[in-house]
């Protein structure tokens, strides 16, 4: 009988290096499959973050909407005026921390809008005879990533009720606050459209009126 020599043949070495580099694609497409869904993860952390730190802040200013007329020469106006793409109002809801006038009054008119650069909020001071107009005031970039805003109005009269939805409030016409707002929100993300669940803020003094200040 012949003695076996040491070593592999060559067929055996073929089949290990197949078999291990079938395991280093199988390792790598694991990793890679880890790393989509980690980063998918993280995709919708970010879109909930984004959508929440939206709609927290949007509805805590319209959610403290206040009834603020003036006395004009047509009667008393009420500093509450939108329609479906912007909307100006007079809130109660202030940062307590900020030394900016605005703040320092209690309340503040407040407009909301979405332009070429994004979603802006406009201050003023709730007396200023121009806020209505929009003269004065500041203006800060709240989120570049807004592309579009749309609001909507619910309507219940000076009763509560049932009401109906309106893309528009005229403070010409109307001497009381609509019982909510609804807001849809698209903001883009990685070049991506994503459209927000409506936020609807109920009002607090909706369909309450004051005299003219």
């Amino acid at each position: 009988m012949k003695a076996r020599k040491d070593g592999f043949t060559l067929i055996e070495v073929i089949v290990a290096v197949s078999l291990t580099a079938v395991l280093i694609m199988i390792v790598f497409s694991s990793l890679r499959l880890g790393q989509r869904a980690q980063e998918k993860v993280i995709e919708r952390q970010d879109i909930s973050q984004k959508m929440r730190i939206l709609s927290d802040r949007l509805a805590w200013l319209i959610h403290g909407a206040y009834p603020y007329s003036v006395g004009k020469d047509e009667g008393a106006v009420i500093y509450f005026k939108g329609d479906s793409e912007e909307l100006g109002f007079v809130t109660t809801s202030v940062d307590p921390y900020s030394k900016e006038p605005e703040d320092m009054e209690g309340l503040k008119w407040v407009k909301l809008s979405v332009d070429s650069d994004g979603l802006k909020i406009k201050e003023n001071v709730y007396f200023h005879k121009d806020a209505l107009e929009d003269g004065g005031g500041r203006e800060y970039l709240f989120d570049p990533d807004v592309r579009s805003m749309e609001f909507e109005y619910l309507d219940t009269g000076e009763d509560e009720g049932e009401g109906k939805w309106t893309d528009s409030w005229s403070p010409r016409e109307k001497t009381y606050l609509p019982s909510a707002v609804r807001v849809v929100m698209v903001f883009e993300y990685k070049g991506k459209e994503i459209e927000m669940p409506p936020v609807i803020a109920a009002i607090r003094a909706g369909g309450q009126r004051t005299p003219a200040q």
